[in-house]
């Protein structure tokens, strides 16, 4: 499991559960990832879409794991909607 997902969420195992599963099916919604783009700059499609070396040279040097820390946090903010729920401060990455 990738570090990025070891630290989610908080104590609740069907809330990591529902949240993981939340950004999975995010990640899958063009209408999520063209307003990410829209606000941040970044594009998730260009994830999703690479070749096997492309993926490797972004694991390699961080750049995924730092665009999808980004999109969590823009999800939280934009659509999980408990930007000041104490437990999900807990959540960033």
């Amino acid at each position: 499991m990738s570090k990025l997902f070891t630290k989610i969420p908080v104590g609740w195992p069907l809330m990591k559960d529902a949240f993981l599963d939340f950004v999975s099916h995010s990640i899958g919604q063009k209408k999520i990832r063209m307003e990410f783009k829209e606000a941040t700059g970044n594009d998730l499609k260009s994830l999703i879409t690479k070749n096997g070396l492309e993926a490797m040279i972004d694991e390699a040097t961080g750049y995924t794991e730092d665009i999808l820390k980004q999109f969590i946090d823009w999800l939280i903010v934009n659509y999980w909607g408990e930007e000041g729920n104490e437990n999900l401060a807990k959540l960033k990455l």
